[in-house]
């Protein structure tokens, strides 16, 4: 069980904080980021270094990654994405392979 948990397809969230920071846009699995602590100084300490280039690490006390293609996250909790609340829990997570195209030069 997670207290905090990020899903992500980029590596960086929100500008600079890199919670994700081995997930690519081009890749068919999310990055998932999970945090088990309840100490307010471990959070403090986690997001210094998500805020740092090199982004949360896998050998960081607390810290989880998993990859997957698809997600179910449940509890009692609101669900951001982009920074804009989108519902709460449960909720189920899953990348449309081949639903947008982007090309760049």
């Amino acid at each position: 069980m997670a207290t905090f948990a990020s899903i992500g397809n980029a590596p960086s969230y929100g500008g600079d904080l890199a919670i994700t920071p081995r997930a690519s846009l081009d890749q068919s699995e999310f990055e998932i980021c999970m945090i088990q602590t309840t100490s307010r100084v471990r959070y403090l300490r986690l997001l210094s270094s998500a805020m740092r280039r090199r982004g949360l690490q896998p050998h960081e006390k607390g810290v989880c990654f998993v990859r997957a293609t698809h997600a179910r996250a449940s509890g009692n909790v609101p669900v951001q994405v982009d920074g804009e609340v989108i519902g709460v829990l449960p909720m189920r997570f899953e990348i449309a392979p081949h639903s947008v195209e982007v090309v760049v030069p």
